[in-house]
Parts: structure tokens; C-alpha cells; sequence
């Protein structure tokens, strides 16, 4: 029975092909599943949100990310976030890495490697990922994230962390099979020194649209530690991704 178990802890991650129920960071919540990209699947993601601000203008902006397994449970992401305002612009490079795929007692692991340049503002970070089984046909989610700050100014973290916990699962059944609903709950560190952690919860729904084709619209609001009155109260995100 131990050899078993030893055996089960090191079966790899094996990488899905994108779906309904897969999630990625951002489209439509700012949470990711441990699940990686497919071993030569590529997938390319455009979406669209709309920040609403306090006393600003709302903040448009368009978003596109690649992605392509290019080894068993290792996918690289790219991805732009060009403001259509005066908001930073942001371009990232990402690689997600399956440590362990799920099984009967233990959940899925993951881990992912990113840079992010945000107009000369440069970070590295790198964010650990779980994913497990709730009920039925629900999935529970877990990200941890410490974020480096490489030419952080004086009144802001050097080092900062954020985390989320977020729940998915099919909705429709028996008579759709297409559509999973997603709550995401999250926690940051405020970039600047002495201020307040800050909070956002976050529904979203994903559905299938065609054999390769996924849809994602979400809305996520502020709870608590909003800084003066620039940051965003409520986001609106639509996103299509389509896979080959």
C-alpha cells in the first residue's frame, strides 16, 4: 500500500485542452486552476473589461495572451493589456508548470513563473496553485502569489503577496453540459508601504460555444482597502478564447 501511495504522489500533471470548466487568471477572474495547457495545444484569448473609478473616467481596455504547450504539462503564456485611456499599458511573459495532477486524497498542483512590465515597471512573480474536488462536480481552488518588485520606488513594496480561494462548477446538468459558473474571493497586499491589504470578490460564468470556442464574462467589486478614490470599484470583463 505505501509503494501505492508513493507511486500516486509522483504521477506528473497531464495537460487538458481548454474548455469551459479550465481556468485562467483574468479571463473572466483574477484566479487560476492547476490544470495546464495540453502537450502541443496552442490557444490564442482576446477579451475586453471596463474599470469603473470613483471620480475618474472609466478605464477601457482590450486584452490578447498566446498560449502553447510546448512539453508535457508546461504551457508558455504571452499576453498585452493595452489601456484604451490614460491608464498603464502592461505586456507579460508567463510559464505554467503541472507538478502533480489530482487524485482520490490529494489535489492538484502547479506552480507559475511570470514577468510583468506595466509602462517601465518592472516584476517578477511567481504564484502556487491547487485544485481539488468539492462535492460532486465542484472544484475547489487555491492561489498563493509573492510578487518582486524590480524598480519599485521608495514609498512602494519591494516584495508584496496575494492570494485567492475560488470555487467552480458545471451548471445546467443533466440537460447542458456546456457552462461552468466561478466565484473567486482575493487578497492583495497594497503596493504601497502602510497602507491597508486590499480585497475583491469576483462571479464569473465560462461557456462552451463551439468544439474549441469558450466564452468568459465576469464582474468583480471592491470590499475593503481602496486607496483614495483612483481605484477601481467595479470591473466588467468579456473574453473569448478559441484553441487549435
Amino acid at each position: 500500500m505505501r509503494r501505492v501511495i508513493v507511486a500516486l504522489l509522483m504521477i506528473p500533471a497531464v495537460g487538458i485542452a481548454i474548455d469551459h470548466s479550465k481556468l485562467d487568471y483574468g479571463r473572466p477572474l483574477q484566479i487560476d486552476d492547476a490544470d495546464p495547457l495540453a502537450f502541443g495545444e496552442m490557444a490564442i484569448e482576446f477579451g475586453a473589461s471596463i474599470s469603473v473609478n470613483r471620480s475618474r473616467k472609466p478605464d477601457y481596455r482590450f486584452e490578447a495572451a498566446y498560449l502553447y504547450g510546448f512539453a508535457p504539462a508546461m504551457h508558455l503564456e504571452l499576453s498585452a493589456e493595452p489601456s484604451l485611456t490614460n491608464s498603464k499599458s502592461e505586456f507579460g511573459v508567463g510559464l505554467f508548470i503541472g507538478i502533480k495532477r489530482e487524485t482520490d486524497k490529494l489535489p492538484a498542483t502547479a506552480i507559475k513563473l511570470g514577468y510583468h512590465n506595466s509602462d517601465g515597471e518592472n516584476e517578477l512573480s511567481a504564484r502556487a496553485i491547487l485544485t481539488g474536488q468539492i462535492g460532486a462536480i465542484g472544484k475547489w481552488h487555491l492561489n498563493g502569489e509573492a510578487i518582486f518588485a524590480l524598480n519599485a520606488p521608495t514609498d512602494q513594496r519591494k516584495t508584496r503577496f496575494a492570494g485567492a480561494i475560488g470555487y467552480s462548477t458545471p451548471i445546467g446538468l443533466p440537460n447542458d453540459f456546456s457552462q461552468t459558473f466561478i466565484v473567486a474571493f482575493n487578497i492583495a497586499q497594497n503596493t504601497h508601504v502602510g497602507e491597508s491589504a486590499m480585497g475583491l470578490l469576483g462571479i464569473g460564468l465560462r461557456k462552451q460555444i463551439g468544439v474549441r470556442e469558450v466564452i468568459a464574462l465576469g464582474i468583480e467589486s471592491d470590499l475593503f482597502g481602496v486607496v483614495g478614490l483612483s481605484r477601481p470599484s467595479l470591473r466588467l470583463t468579456l473574453g473569448l478564447t478559441s484553441s487549435f
